[in-house]
């Protein structure tokens, strides 16, 4: 996995669930990555027959293969919303699996999606083009939305529902909302805003919401 243990407390405080190997070998270098420097064939024996274990892979592969088409959809109304506004697309959305980790994040400067494989005994909550689709609109607001206008985690989560709910509901009909209870976002995002001028609509929002502190 390419989480460290530096990362480990971020995601626990901005309240990311997380999924590490079930083998007490590689939990212990995870929390002391140090050890691993001491150890590095044993740890390598390990990764590859415990972890990168590839029939531990296809089942989400597969799923995914099989909604490429719903996917290529999403990202040709994303490209509406680039034109539009400068909503951010990648030239090509890579999916990487991986066992460990959050449940989905993405990783701009190499252009992927990290998408977390689930052990066989635990269900996903949500279909995979889903999970996908509502990454791939966070990518698109980080970096001229989110954190231009200095967006909290809740504010975060509930813009990007919205655009999957609104814009990309004809994709997304059964889209399901994370229960978020500061709703206060939600009268500035309509369809309108969305498709034509996003930026703008969260300027009057974050007017009628003063940030603690100023963004740039």
């Amino acid at each position: 996995s390419d989480v460290c243990s530096s990362d480990l407390r971020r995601y626990e405080a901005n309240g990311y669930n997380l999924i590490l190997p079930e083998t007490d070998r590689l939990r212990l270098p995870y929390r002391k990555p140090a050890l691993l420097s001491k150890n590095d064939q044993l740890y390598r024996s390990i990764f590859y027959k415990k972890i990168y274990d590839v029939s531990l892979y296809l089942k989400d592969f597969k799923e995914i293969s099989l909604h490429q088409n719903i996917l290529q959809k999403a990202a040709e109304k994303l490209q509406v919303l680039n034109k539009n506004w400068g909503f951010n697309i990648f030239e090509k959305y890579e999916i990487v699996l991986t066992l460990s980790g959050p449940d989905v994040r993405y990783k701009a400067e190499k252009e992927q999606i990290i998408y977390l494989v689930l052990p066989k005994d635990i269900k996903r909550s949500k279909p995979c083009f889903e999970i996908i689709i509502h990454e791939m609109v966070h990518v698109g607001v980080d970096n001229m939305i989110v954190r231009k206008y200095n967006l909290n985690y809740y504010e975060k989560e509930r813009l990007v529902d919205l655009i999957c709910k609104i814009y990309l509901k004809a994709l997304l009909p059964h889209y399901s909302e994370q229960p978020i209870e500061d709703n206060s976002i939600d009268e500035y995002i309509t369809e309108d805003a969305i498709l034509n001028n996003l930026p703008l609509a969260i300027a009057r929002f974050v007017e009628k919401h003063p940030r603690k502190k100023s963004f740039s």
